[in-house]
C-alpha cells in the first residue's frame, strides 16, 4: 500500500492507504477540514477529515472540486456531524442533493453519534459495510466492499 497523510496535527487529519492500482490526485489542507483524492479507471475515493465549528461553506466548495464528475465515487471520513440528529444540516442535504447516498446506518461513536459517513454515487453493485470498535478509539472502524468494481 501507499500512504497520503493530509493533517494539522493531533486529532485533526486523514491518512490514506490505498494499492499501486490508485494515483493521488488531490488534497485539500486546511485548519478546519482535509479531504484527499485517490482515483483509478473506476473511481474516485474521497477521505474527509471535517472539524467541529469549522466553516461549512468552505468545505463544500472545497469537497465539490474533488468530486465533481460522473465517475463511481465514494467520500467517506468523520463529519463530526451526527446523521441521525442533523439530516437536514448543510452539508448532508447538500452531499445528498449531489446524488450521493449515505450507506452507514448505526452509531459510529461509543457516545452514540452516527458522525462518521460513507457516501457512494453511480455505484449500483452491491455494497457491504461492515462496523466494529477497536479499542485505541472512540470511533467505529468501518470497511466497505463494493462488490463488481
Amino acid at each position: 500500500y501507499e500512504m497520503l497523510l493530509v493533517s494539522q496535527g493531533r486529532g485533526k487529519g486523514i491518512a490514506t492507504f490505498y494499492r499501486n492500482n490508485f494515483k493521488e490526485n488531490g488534497f485539500i489542507n486546511t485548519p478546519q477540514y482535509q479531504i484527499s483524492r485517490v482515483s483509478n479507471q473506476k473511481v474516485n475515493i474521497i477521505n474527509v477529515y471535517l472539524s467541529k465549528g469549522a466553516d461549512k461553506r468552505a468545505f463544500l466548495r472545497d469537497l465539490g472540486s474533488l468530486a465533481r464528475g460522473a465517475k463511481k465515487s465514494v467520500i467517506v471520513g468523520d463529519f463530526n456531524i451526527d446523521y441521525l440528529k442533523s439530516p437536514e444540516d448543510i452539508v448532508i442535504k447538500t452531499i445528498l442533493s449531489c446524488g450521493f447516498k449515505q450507506i452507514v446506518s448505526s452509531p459510529t461513536q461509543e457516545k452514540g453519534g452516527l458522525i462518521d459517513h460513507i457516501y457512494i454515487k453511480n455505484i449500483t453493485s452491491p455494497v457491504d459495510v461492515a462496523m466494529y470498535f477497536p479499542f485505541y478509539t472512540d470511533h467505529a472502524a468501518l470497511s466497505i466492499v463494493i462488490h463488481d468494481l
